[in-house]
């Protein structure tokens, strides 16, 4: 029975990371350099809600790596490699470990993944700051952790709201958070 489950788990998440692929190309670029809005963490998290955080944490790394690749990621060395993807979106699977409460899922595992993205901007980016530039707006750039707060803020909430919306919905409506 256990290699059942260990094979239903495996499929299950391939199925995800594939999903999750898909909806990369399906995006809404924010920022010029990189950051979109999108549905890539839609299944990630219900993967990880369904199956457990390691699980999640090891297709969030899966999908990390493919989608640097497929999808035209922007890296500035293998430490942006790192950060941006791999670790980033691993760390979605930490919605795994809260199974039982969806929405605090998708805040833990989004929020993991928004502070990896700012460390990776204050450590790789941080020596590019430009100013940011929000409609007629101009904002002036001087520190790197400020700059990265927002650069990342800017699309993840929208990405992290729209994800725990349709996860709710999905929780209320169907049994799909569930694995049986």
């Amino acid at each position: 029975m256990k290699n059942h489950t260990q094979l239903l788990s495996l499929t299950e998440g391939a199925v995800c990371v594939a999903l999750a692929v898909a909806l990369s190309f399906l995006r809404l670029d924010f920022w010029a350099n990189g950051g979109s809005i999108s549905l890539v963490m839609l299944p990630l998290m219900i993967y990880s809600i369904r199956r457990g955080g390691w699980w999640g944490i090891g297709a969030g790394l899966v999908f990390g790596i493919l989608k640097c690749v497929v999808s035209g990621g922007i890296a500035y060395g293998w430490q942006s490699l790192i950060l941006d993807y791999g670790v980033a979106y691993a760390l979605t699977g930490l919605a795994g470990f809260f199974p039982s409460r969806p929405l605090l899922a998708v805040f833990i595992g989004s929020l993991a993944r928004y502070i990896c993205h700012v460390l990776s901007g204050v450590i790789i980016w941080g020596e590019w700051i430009e100013d940011l530039v929000i409609g007629s707006l101009t904002l002036r750039m001087h520190n790197a952790l400020i700059y990265s707060l927002l650069y990342n803020g800017g699309y993840m909430l929208v990405s992290f709201l729209l994800t725990a919306l349709i996860v709710v919905l999905i929780g209320r409506n169907t049994k799909l958070l569930r694995a049986d």
